[in-house]
């Protein structure tokens, strides 16, 4: 595959990745994991929301912060003891191909070749997904529809099909080689492309078999503004169709409890849509 990240790397961040999903109890409590939110590295079942959500998504996920990357690591588990080295790696090979894609991604809205680097961009996390195998699919799902509160998203996701995302009303199943990488674009790229560009709404199933996936995802400092690109409105005479927002605002009605009923696509049309 052409997208520069090593493929040695990558099957070894996932081997390091399976390695810790099998560590016993005893083991992940050497290092303090916990769902809140403003933990720079957490473990949790499902969602952050887990004990007030109303469906629960057939998942454990760890989310690691990545910025700054050194000091981040600091919090990554410590087992396995290669954790910090192979995954510090395999991040910084990851942040390397966001900012050629940005740059690609920024030329072709005709704006200038950094004009999504910056503030725009200069936070990244991940999560490893393990979705264990499930008896009966029909009954449950890995991951809800929604849609990212990122930039781009990257995502690593073998060769075990569970991918899905919408098209003209339609959910499409993707099976990936295993030495590919998924780039789509989430929320934030939809508001400063002022519908140029839409945010991918996707939805992850179940399956008998399990399986792994390591997600970026590349977001706007938490101070950083996000509204439609001047450059953009200006070219096409259109209307501002979003509003302006600090990212942080964003993304805490994002992440947070919604009201019954309501998902996350639903707060996310709330928060940006100019009426």
């Amino acid at each position: 595959m052409n997208h520069g990240v090593p493929i040695k790397l990558m099957n070894k961040a996932m081997e390091v990745f399976d390695e810790f999903f099998h560590l016993t109890p005893e083991e992940k409590e050497d290092f303090p994991l916990k769902s809140d939110i403003k933990n720079v590295c957490r473990l949790y079942t499902s969602t952050y929301n887990y004990d007030v959500e109303e469906f629960h998504n057939w998942r454990d996920a760890l989310r690691a912060e990545c910025t700054p990357l050194e000091e981040c690591m600091e919090f990554w588990p410590q087992k396995p003891e290669n954790f910090k080295e192979v995954i510090g790696e395999f991040v910084r090979s990851v942040k390397n191909l966001s900012s050629r894609m940005l740059e690609r991604i920024s030329e072709g809205l005709g704006l200038e070749p950094g004009y999504l680097g910056g503030e725009l961009s200069n936070d990244v996390a991940f999560t490893v997904n393990h979705y264990p195998p499930c008896p009966d699919p029909s009954l449950t799902i890995g991951l809800q529809e929604h849609t990212d509160a990122t930039v781009i998203t990257i995502i690593h996701s073998g060769n075990v099909p569970g991918f899905q995302f919408v098209k003209d009303g339609q959910w499409h199943s993707i099976e990936t080689p295993p030495d590919t990488l998924l780039v789509f674009m989430g929320s934030q790229i939809e508001v400063i492309s002022n519908g140029m560009l839409k945010g991918v709404q996707h939805r992850v199933a179940s399956n008998k078999e399990g399986r792994y996936s390591v997600v970026f995802f590349v977001y706007p400092t938490q101070e950083c503004i996000v509204e439609p690109a001047k450059a953009i409105l200006q070219a096409n005479g259109s209307p501002t169709h979003y509003r302006s927002f600090q990212y942080k605002d964003f993304f805490k009605a994002y992440a947070g409890p919604k009201p019954k009923g309501m998902q996350v696509d639903d707060v996310v049309q709330e928060l940006v849509i100019n009426p």
